[in-house]
């Protein structure tokens, strides 16, 4: 056997470190195919590729969510200075707004994951999470601290990336203090400066050690500053035109931030001209005083290829041959490589086989130091496989021909296998091995092919199984109060699972063997999007969830409806039989359904009316579902979270529902509209209520007859997305003066222009109340909101989920009513965040109150406070 192939099957890991560091990345590789920004292939990838062979520098970036970063200073590492450069983010922003779509929690930090990698793959950075959830905004260090058990996990995940990675310099984003904004940012300063002194101290964390991870010291560590503050000891030229490229540093920074969209960024288009960034540096590994000024980041640190073996006894022999290959390859960098590109192949295909003697001197060296050999070894790969135009696809079909979504474990399907040499010289395919998750195995029809230059070699194999099981994320939680993931052993902290389909094609060029890997994709055409890629993942035959996770129950209802979706991903027709587990006592219409399904995506829902006992306590209750079908059990589903221009993650979830019996009452029927703003399920989660809003138009706002409706819900941000509200606002307006009823939920600053009924005042930082355990006081006892048909206390505000509000105001007028007041510690009153008047004969409304937060997770007071909004043409107006 091949050494190649002993390495890739080597028992660390399944295949060796270098395949590691090409297969470890590819689930990202479906998201830069065609690009307004070319920076990985032709003239610019050659011109990247050669300038990372000058230094085997590495800085790692620490932020607490994605658009955290400082960009400029990423490309500026990555696409300037050609150092490996990686970012480390606390959280994946799951518990922030969305202004894109209605994924929210852990289904938005797959989407806010999706983006980061977009735009990582800009910046040209390596991308690395911790295991902590987002659980919404936090304005103190302290309460951080208590949600994330004093940053424990969050450092040892750190330390973990700093040990395996073993970057030279750390640069901070932020500095640990009140000066950093919120407490996730201030954690993520502290974490850095924990981890710079925990990465080289063995007593931290030992288990690592014992999984291979040496300890290791880190040279530097920066926080970033500002020019203004005077105490920054280096300054970076971020705004430095690169003529090759095209672009400034931060514009390429730019360009990339601007597919982070859920967050509100949107366009590509950044300012040429002078920018800079400023760190100050901390902390050194060397003993002495901190130098006041620096010229660069790397200032007294040897970045050079020898500095790897420096203090390796082992490899001190190696040394001058290190030094010889390093100068060569500094040489190979420059304006004229593409004249020549076979020349430049055949130079760097001469140090590999130096670089890979040197490897195989002696076996017992630290990881640490092998793996820094083999990132060596893989850069000066993947710059030959660019300036040769070595493009490796492979795809898969239905045994039919046709496009497929998910595989399925046991379909069998056809993998199409495709090979471009357009380089100078002619290349040598040896045999394809093709990784199915764990198992790896040669393909029996491949063989050693030649291949000239210029030409397309091509293959298919006709009857490929599909073993792999689901292909599910690394990360869970099963509640989404909890502050920490679940996370599956060896996730390197990686964004994504590595796709569970790949193929190593080996091939030698200019005298030496180089991998060619690549992701098994998939080409579909999306509704959306039109024709795409998506790295190949495996679904069960049958998904099995509910449309929410939560709802309640009235006390004076004796039945529940409950709609159970049933969606397959087989190929060929199929059917099952879909049932409920109740508690005891309950019963369902129909006791069981049988579902038919002709095709892949086919999707069926089955609506069961759920009896309930008398008498039932007011607690919550879990009811689940299930699918039988061809001797298996399905109980769990999962949802496929995309957008334009990214990737996708299939999010897995129980098939479970929780429901609250709630006293709750809403009088009379009342007909409501519902204007959709950024994305929430406010109005599907009216339900329970008895409540089906319609779903307002821009034609029914310019011109619709709205005195049909009792009241008009406008949904979260909809005055800062939707320019029809804003343009049709008077007569939204006028429709309450003539007596309708209108509540406006959370708006974003956009939405401070008076255009309520009277004067009011948001503020370009609106507050919010981010402790959703806050104290509440009403204002207003004895107002008819506050008690019909519903009496509010106190206990209507407990079991609220991440805050109390957002975008309180902070001045109005008189004539509105002020109904509730609440703040998070050392905050001032906020008394903004609920207000009533009457206009007219009709009444307006704005509520800061989260209910977009509460209603799909089934808060039993929530319920109760918005049904006495939606009852209010009963209880406060006039026939």
């Amino acid at each position: 056997m091949s050494r190649w192939l002993v390495r890739l099957l080597s028992v660390r890991c399944a295949f060796s470190y270098s395949s590691f560091l090409i297969l470890g990345a590819v689930y990202a590789a479906n998201i830069v195919h065609a690009q307004d920004l070319q920076l990985e292939d032709g003239a610019v990838g050659s011109y990247l590729r050669t300038k990372e062979l000058q230094t085997r520098g590495s800085v790692l970036h620490v932020v607490a969510h994605p658009d955290d970063e400082d960009g400029a200073t990423l490309a500026y590492c990555a696409r300037g200075l050609g150092v490996r450069t990686m970012l480390f983010s606390i959280t994946r922003g799951e518990g922030g707004a969305n202004l894109i779509s209605s994924h929210f929690f852990d289904d938005l930090g797959a989407l806010r994951t999706l983006e980061h990698l977009k735009a990582a793959s800009y910046y040209g950075v390596e991308l690395f999470y911790s295991r902590a959830a987002d659980y919404g905004y936090s304005k103190t260090l302290k309460e951080a601290m208590t949600q994330w058990n004093q940053g424990t996990p969050i450092l040892e995940d750190l330390v973990e990336v700093i040990r395996r990675e073993r970057p030279t310099v750390i640069l901070s984003r932020f500095a640990g203090n009140a000066r950093d904004g919120h407490g996730h940012h201030q954690m993520a300063g502290v974490i850095s400066r924990l981890a710079f002194d925990a990465a080289a101290d063995p007593n931290q964390f030992p288990e690592q050690i014992q999984r291979g991870f040496q300890p290791w010291q880190v040279k530097k560590l920066y926080v970033q500053t500002r020019l203004r503050e005077n105490d920054w000891t280096v300054v970076l030229p971020t705004g430095t035109f690169d003529p090759v490229i095209g672009r400034s540093y931060a514009q390429i920074a730019r360009f990339g931030l601007g597919f982070q969209r859920s967050q509100g960024i949107s366009g590509h288009s950044g300012d040429p001209g002078p920018r800079d960034s400023y760190y100050r540096l901390v902390k050194q590994s060397k003993e002495g005083d901190l130098p006041e000024r620096e010229e660069t980041l790397f200032d007294g640190v040897d970045t050079s290829l020898p500095s790897i073996i420096d203090g390796v006894a082992p490899l001190q022999d190696s040394k001058a041959l290190l030094e010889s290959i390093d100068a060569e390859l500094r040489k190979l960098h420059g304006n004229g490589i593409l004249s020549s590109r076979a020349h430049a192949v055949t130079t760097l295909a001469k140090q590999l086989a130096a670089l890979r003697s040197i490897q195989t001197h002696d076996a017992k060296l630290a990881s640490g130091v092998w793996r820094d050999l083999d990132h060596v070894e893989r850069k000066i790969q993947d710059a030959i496989i660019v300036l040769s135009g070595l493009d490796l696809s492979v795809w898969v079909t239905s045994a039919n021909g046709s496009e497929v979504n998910h595989a399925v474990s046991g379909e069998t399907m056809q993998l199409h296998i495709r090979l471009a040499n357009q380089g100078e010289l002619a290349i040598q395919a040896d045999q394809v091995v093709v990784m199915q998750a764990e198992e790896q195995r040669i393909v029996d029809e491949s063989h050693s092919t030649d291949i000239p230059a210029g030409e397309i070699h091509q293959m298919k194999i006709e009857a490929w199984q599909i073993t792999a099981p689901p292909t599910r994320p690394h990360w869970f939680r099963t509640s989404i109060s909890q502050p920490m993931y679940t996370i599956q052993p060896n996730s390197h902290q990686r964004p994504l699972p590595p796709a569970p389909f790949q193929v190593v094609l080996p091939v030698v060029i200019a005298g030496q063997r180089i991998e060619l890997a690549t992701v098994v994709e998939t080409r579909i055409r999306h509704p959306e999007f039109g024709l795409v890629q998506y790295p190949l993942t495996v679904a069960p035959a049958l998904s099995v969830g509910f449309s929410s996770d939560a709802g309640i129950i009235p006390r004076s209802q004796s039945q529940y409806k409950l709609p159970v979706v049933v969606r397959s991903s087989r190929k060929a027709p199929t059917s099952a039989v879909v049932k409920l587990d109740l508690p005891d006592g309950w019963s369902s219409t129909p006791s069981q359904a049988v579902v038919e399904f002709a095709r892949e995506g086919d999707e069926a829902t089955v609506l069961f009316e759920v009896n309930i006992p008398d008498r039932l306590s007011t607690q919550s209750y879990a009811l689940t579902a299930f699918a039988e079908s061809e001797g298996d059990r399905f109980s769990s589903g999962f949802k496929t979270v995309t957008a334009r221009d990214l990737g996708r993650v299939n999010i897995f979830k129980d098939a479970a529902h929780t429901v609250q019996i709630v006293d709750v009452e809403l009088l009379g029927t009342p007909r409501v509209g519902y204007i959709a703003g950024s994305g929430d399920d406010v109005a599907s989660s009216l339900a329970p209520l008895g409540v089906t809003p319609v779903m307002l138009t821009s034609a029914d706002l310019a011109s619709g007859d709205l005195s049909e409706l009792d009241v008009v819900v406008v949904g979260c941000r909809a005055y800062a997305v939707r320019e029809d509200i804003r343009a049709h606002n008077a007569r939204l307006l006028q429709y309450v003066h003539n007596g309708g009823v209108l509540i406006v939920q959370y708006q974003t600053p956009e939405f401070d222009h008076n255009f309520g009924p009277y004067p009011y005042q948001m503020g370009a930082y609106p507050e919010e109340v981010s402790q959703e355990d806050s104290d509440v006081t009403i204002l207003e006892i004895g107002h008819p909101l506050v008690n019909s048909p519903n009496k509010i206390t106190a206990q209507d505000f407990e079991g609220w989920f991440e805050q109390r509000g957002s975008k309180f105001w902070t001045t109005w007028d008189d004539r509105y009513t002020s109904l509730f007041e609440c703040h998070d510690t050392d905050q001032s009153p906020q008394q903004g965040g609920m207000l009533v008047a009457r206009h007219g004969k009709g009444l307006y409304i704005y509520s800061a109150y989260a209910w977009y937060r509460q209603l799909p997770n089934g808060v039993p007071g929530a319920y109760r406070i918005f049904a006495n909004m939606l009852s209010s043409p009963e209880t406060m107006l006039d026939d």
